[in-house]
């Protein structure tokens, strides 16, 4: 059954939704520390006291752009080929076909027996 992204969580079972949303937490928040490494390393070579208000600081603004940005695009990657690739994986250890995990990834074709019953 191809589903809306947006009608997507609202018709998933209470079981598969919750499996999921922690899938896609736990695949995102790892990518979170490159970002925060080189936000601590970008504050040392810009000279900007650690706890320090960034906003006072000549470069914070710099720093602040840079960590926004890093911050974002690690979450972007996180979310979209992180958590493809560990639901792949996991899908394919239960013994889904290529056919299948394409289909859900790429045309999200759910399947029947995850989605509440109407």
């Amino acid at each position: 059954m191809k589903l809306l992204q947006t009608n997507f969580l609202q018709r998933l079972n209470a079981k598969y939704r919750w499996g999921m949303m922690a899938l896609i937490l736990g695949c995102i928040a790892p990518c979170w520390l490159p970002a925060i490494i080189f936000s601590l390393w970008l504050l040392h070579l810009l000279g900007i006291p650690i706890g320090a208000p960034v906003k006072d600081h000549p470069n914070g603004v710099l720093w602040a752009t840079v960590f926004s940005v890093l911050f974002v695009a690690s979450t972007i990657i996180g979310y979209f080929f992180v958590t493809s690739h560990v639901l792949a994986w996991i899908l394919r250890r239960r013994g889904w076909s290529a056919a299948q995990i394409r289909g859900l990834l790429l045309h999200s074709e759910i399947p029947p027996h995850w989605l509440i019953p109407k």
